[in-house]
């Protein structure tokens, strides 16, 4: 059984939406889908790539189960979308992560 994610910060469960950002943290780590995406790869030590869709099922972990079956695909590609049009070029071009959008995967720089 995989662990579950926790953040490096505080050991709350996966991620706190009720932490609030830092004046002084770059503008990318100001909305939590993108922190999400920098703790968890801090978390993890990852410093090989990691496919957007592997971030997509971390973030979601315990929140599929409470949707509708039908609402779950859309679910899924909202958040792969918020990722990869959002989130994952903001962190880029903050110098925080590289996205590599031809096989899709992000690293930590």
């Amino acid at each position: 059984m995989p662990k579950q994610y926790r953040s490096p910060t505080d050991g709350a469960p996966r991620r706190d939406r009720s932490r609030r950002s830092r004046p002084d943290e770059p503008v990318a780590l100001r909305d939590a889908r993108c922190r999400f995406v920098v703790d968890f790869l801090r978390w993890t030590n990852q410093r090989s790539p990691v496919h957007v869709t592997e971030l997509v099922d971390e973030f979601l972990v315990g929140e599929m189960d409470d949707l509708p079956r039908e609402e779950r695909p859309a679910v899924r590609r909202d958040v792969y979308h918020s990722f990869s049009r959002h989130c994952l070029p903001e962190l880029e071009a903050a110098g925080l992560v590289f996205y590599d959008r031809l096989p899709d995967t992000v690293s930590l720089r």
